[in-house]
């Protein structure tokens, strides 16, 4: 690492925690190696009807991506004049401007340790939420170790999702969806989701792969005190085959400029 990036990244930490810490941000971060933008979408869909709330709206591709959410700049790269102007406008807001409570939606993915680490020095999720795990999922060792004691809340798929890895951890509340036997359980066969005693069909139109989200963007709701049954309306209003289409198109897209 050259050493001007390295000072960016200590002074973007700086500011990060700041701005989260100013504006008594609750962090709502969505991991794993795949889904983690449609949980997002549909979390922020469901929460902005009640709530004050932002989220990252763009692909997290580099280490810059996640600070630049939580200090609300676009993301995209800058020359080093463009970097200084942005860290004096971000240091004369937060000395000067006034408070804004929110909550902040963050899809955090990455195989690389350094920038998980770089993410995991400023984030401390109130809400972490891993949809799956595997061996290179570096972002959720560093955030699980990063869960406050006494108030973050974990989420997990129990049928995708090391267990005793995250048990490890420290952290307040859990809240457990899966296949069977658990708080929160999906059937993807008969398409529906269970919670204690209501049952959500979800209709045909909705891919089936996308089950298993729905039911980790109904475990954030509830846990913020919607009613499942609310939940479940607005998330039949939540165009998930849509937002799949996009991403793949944007994919494409992405790929024929390569």
């Amino acid at each position: 690492m050259n050493i001007p990036r390295k000072i960016l990244k200590q002074v973007l930490t700086v500011l990060s925690r700041w701005a989260i810490a100013k504006h008594d941000m609750e962090l709502i971060v969505v991991t794993g190696f795949y889904g983690t933008e449609i949980v997002r979408e549909g979390i922020y869909e469901l929460l902005s009807e009640t709530y004050t709330v932002r989220r990252n709206t763009t692909q997290i591709v580099w280490d810059m991506s996640i600070p630049l959410a939580v200090l609300g700049y676009p993301d995209k790269k800058r020359n080093l004049f463009q970097w200084i102007g942005l860290i004096i406008r971000a240091t004369a807001y937060l000395a000067i401007g006034g408070k804004n409570p929110h909550k902040l939606i963050l899809n955090a993915n990455c195989t690389f340790e350094e920038t998980a680490h770089f993410w995991a020095a400023f984030l401390r999720p109130d809400y972490l939420i891993v949809l799956n795990y595997d061996k290179d999922s570096k972002i959720v060792d560093a955030l699980v170790g990063r869960l406050k004691p006494e108030k973050s809340i974990l989420i997990y798929d129990k049928d995708n999702v090391d267990f005793e890895k995250l048990n490890k951890a420290k952290y307040k509340d859990t809240f457990v969806y899966g296949k069977n036997k658990v708080a929160l359980v999906y059937n993807v066969q008969l398409r529906e989701i269970t919670y204690k005693e209501e049952v959500l069909k979800i209709p045909d139109a909705v891919p089936k792969v996308t089950i298993p989200h729905i039911a980790a963007i109904f475990a954030v709701v509830i846990k913020q005190g919607i009613q499942f049954s609310e939940a479940g309306f607005g998330a039949l209003k939540f165009d998930m085959g849509a937002l799949l289409v996009k991403r793949i198109k944007a994919n494409f897209e992405k790929a024929g400029t390569n």
